[in-house]
């Protein structure tokens, strides 16, 4: 059985926000960046996306799920690369994920509640194409028992 999936997401929710500075505006909703002004932003929301069942004969369920980290940044500053803007929230999600020394096999469990907890796969960014909008979107990898 699953651990409680609203549970798995506010975990993961609490501890980014705890571990990530220098937002103005946090959500679990995606909205587009057209809805927050540059004084809200950045702006991080942190959706889920799907969701894979695997079964055994004999054995519980195994589950993996998608969480997805978007991230706004408007740079109005010509000055400014907005890539540095977002590599330096990559680095914050990735130590945020990272876990403390001393766990066992190296995984981030969310106290416990899963398997492992990681960023995996294709980081998407737009770096500025868009004018002074930057995206990027970090896909999160939350593996249960």
């Amino acid at each position: 059985m699953i651990a409680n999936r609203e549970q798995i997401h506010v975990a993961l929710y609490e501890m980014l926000q705890a571990a990530i500075v220098g937002v103005k505006t946090w959500s679990r909703r995606l909205e587009g960046w057209d809805k927050y002004s540059g004084i809200e932003q950045p702006t991080i929301s942190v959706v889920k996306g799907g969701e894979v069942v695997m079964r055994q004969t004999g054995i519980p369920a195994h589950y993996a799920m998608d969480f997805f980290v978007w991230i706004y940044v408007r740079h109005a500053d010509k000055s400014v690369d907005p890539s540095s803007l977002l590599t330096a929230f990559y680095d914050q999600i990735e130590a945020a994920l990272t876990p403390a020394p001393g766990l066992p096999e190296n995984r981030q469990t969310l106290g416990g509640m899963v398997h492992d907890c990681r960023v995996e796969g294709t980081i998407e960014t737009d770096e500025g194409m868009l004018g002074d909008q930057a995206v990027a979107k970090v896909p999160i990898k939350i593996l249960t028992t």
